[in-house]
């Protein structure tokens, strides 16, 4: 009864005849149509029994169609809902479009929701936000026909945030301009503050304009005077910032002029005062410094004082390093009693050399202009150290990781650090592994893994850098001993063999182990002519319980028999069985084979250190 009209949709319409006494009727001529001329209806389809359908296809009107069937001078009807879609697109317009940043201004963003046919609904949820945190977003009112408005308060931030209407999934977007307000302040500033009253020194005046919530307002009319008349004005200059700067040429009198800057631009026009000292002579600034000759770290103490010839110098002194302050030594304060200022500091060799300047910034109570005093110092590498730590005895098979100390001597120990790379030896000869370690917080390391004893001497080189000059540990002796087993048991198996011989081969008749208890490991290789294979290893598993909880264990041990793989193919002369038993940290056993032409085996019979490979050693 219900379809969208979006001249797609589609609804089937019944019509049931009947005659008066409510018999069906399955053989009449019936016509549909429908009210809203833009609906498509099908031709008619007997359905049986009475009945007769169309289809109706939707136009793109949203209203209440009367669907009629027509048999002859009789009719009926019915009413079919044509509905909107869903939501298919959200607009967004804000008036006015453009307001100031000063956290009271609004404006009204209202979203028009709308269906893929453009129906406007006007029973939406829609929500509004701004891009800027600060907007204040009202609640959304439903403003009937589809469209839904809030209130966008500004925030103090100029700009131009996003402000969002959203439906569901579906969203819109506008722009809205927050922008400066009205300028009502004027800053002004003189640079430098003191000139000499010589009518050729000059400075130049700044003004800062801004609003009332401190933006700079950029684009004024501004014009400078002062209560001087023999200064001199040049052009202003719009800087595009929101300060406007002007030149001013001095004039010969000695004092204090009053510079008044005048923005015209709004109504009433307003204005700003700063002041520009003029000085009776010039003034000079004096920089020593404790040692002309350091080394990297080595502290220094820089004096710079002021000399205001005829006039008094107050304001600050700044010690600069290649035109950059130096830190702790920026606008340290004189006075005229008392017109000189220190700087403790240090450098390094990879900048030298330094060169310093200390400049005077006067001050409004200076009648001594500003000046810079300079020096040069001469920085060279400073030595260093390098301390190693070792561990003095290691075992076989055990990481050990030396690590070299680089330090510079401890009355000059920073901010600067030594860098580069660490060259580690054994007896001398670089160690292949360590040959350019890094330093990292001054500390290198070299992580090393012996597999054999012995005794070593290891030493550390460090090779320098732009700053600190290069040094080498004093060797440390290393002993590498073997690895410490607790030897926990013995092996107790015993073999047994036989062996056919005749010159020109030997068959094994009898190999057997006896007597081999559990967790045991028999390693069995052979390497020669007639071997069935190079390696074999066998392994006695634990014991089992015999029946019932609580009865003794069943022996697994016993004899394993190892000549069955040989009983093929005979051993030629020189082919070597070697035995092995093993259980974990006991002492094994360890039997040879080696086949002679003509003659039983030669038999060699050793022990196995735990863990070990070599017969009798160790053990």
């Amino acid at each position: 009864t219900s379809i969208i009209a979006n001249g797609t949709a589609t609804t089937t319409a019944t019509a049931t005849v009947k005659d008066a006494g409510g018999l069906l009727l399955a053989n009449e001529t019936v016509a549909f149509k429908s009210s809203d001329t833009g609906d498509k209806v099908s031709a008619t389809t007997n359905a049986g029994s009475g009945t007769y359908t169309a289809t109706i296809t939707s136009s793109t009107t949203v209203g209440t169609p009367t669907i009629t069937a027509t048999d002859g001078s009789v009719s009926g009807t019915a009413i079919l809902t044509q509905t909107a879609g869903p939501v298919a697109t959200v607009t967004v317009a804000l008036s006015p479009t453009s307001i100031i940043a000063n956290g009271t201004a609004t404006t009204t963003a209202t979203a028009t929701v709308k269906d893929a046919e453009a129906h406007l609904l006007p029973t939406e949820t829609v929500t509004f936000k701004s891009s800027d945190t600060g907007d204040k977003v009202s609640a959304t009112t439903n403003a009937g026909s589809g469209t839904y408005t809030a209130t966008i308060t500004s925030s103090t931030t100029v700009g131009t945030p996003t402000i969002t209407a959203t439906d569901g999934t579906v969203s819109g977007t506008a722009t809205l301009t927050q922008t400066v307000g009205s300028a009502t302040t004027v800053t002004v500033a003189a640079s430098p503050a003191v000139i000499l009253a010589d009518g050729t020194s000059t400075a130049t005046v700044t003004a800062t304009i801004e609003d009332a919530q401190g933006h700079l307002v950029t684009g004024q009319s501004v014009s400078f005077k002062s209560t001087d008349s023999g200064q001199f004005f040049g052009q202003v200059t719009d800087n595009g910032n929101g300060t406007y700067s002007v030149p001013v040429r001095s004039s010969t009198t000695v004092g204090s002029a009053t510079i008044t800057a005048t923005d015209s631009s709004v109504s009433p026009a307003i204005s700003g005062q700063g002041t520009l000292v003029q000085a009776a002579g010039p003034s000079s600034t004096s920089l020593v410094s404790s040692s002309s000759a350091l080394v990297t770290n080595e502290g220094v103490t820089l004096f710079a004082t002021v000399n205001g010839g005829s006039g008094s110098p107050s304001g600050a002194i700044t010690f600069n390093d290649g035109g950059v302050p130096i830190a702790n030594c920026v606008a340290e304060p004189i006075t005229p009693s008392n017109p000189g200022a220190t700087c403790q500091t240090s450098f390094a060799a990879s900048t030298s050399p330094e060169q310093l300047t200390a400049v005077f910034i006067p001050n409004t109570k200076s009648t001594a202009p500003g000046s810079t005093g300079a020096t040069t110092i001469t920085v060279t590498p400073d030595s260093t150290s390098v301390s190693l730590n070792v561990s003095t005895t290691v075992d076989v098979g055990q990481s050990t990781t030396y690590t070299a100390t680089v330090a510079p001597p401890a009355s000059r120990s920073g901010p600067v650090e030594p860098s580069g790379s660490v060259e580690f030896f054994d007896r001398g000869s670089p160690i292949a592994s360590c040959v350019n370690q890094p330093l990292v917080k001054q500390n290198a390391t070299c992580t090393l893994t012996y597999n054999a004893v012995g005794t070593h001497s290891i030493t550390a080189r460090y090779g320098g850098d732009a700053n600190f000059t290069g040094s080498t540990a004093p060797a440390q002796p290393v002993t590498v001993v073997p690895d410490p087993v607790a030897v926990l048991g013995r092996i107790n198996a015993t073999m047994q063999w036989t062996f056919d011989y005749a010159p020109g081969s030997t068959k094994v008749a009898v190999l057997l182990v006896n007597w081999v208890s559990s967790d045991t490991t028999v390693l069995v290789k052979c390497h020669g002519r007639g071997c069935p294979f190079p390696t074999h290893t066998s392994r006695v598993a634990r014991p089992k319980r015999c029946g019932k909880k609580g009865r003794p264990k069943c022996p697994t041990g016993g004899s394993i028999n190892l000549a069955a793989p040989f009983q093929k193919n005979p051993l030629h002369p020189g082919a070597t069985i070697i035995v092995m038993i093993t259980h974990p940290n006991w002492v094994g056993k360890y039997y040879k084979f080696t086949i002679r032409s003509g003659r039983q085996p030669a038999i060699q019979i050793a022990c196995l250190a735990p863990g070990g490979k070599r017969p009798g050693v160790g053990c």
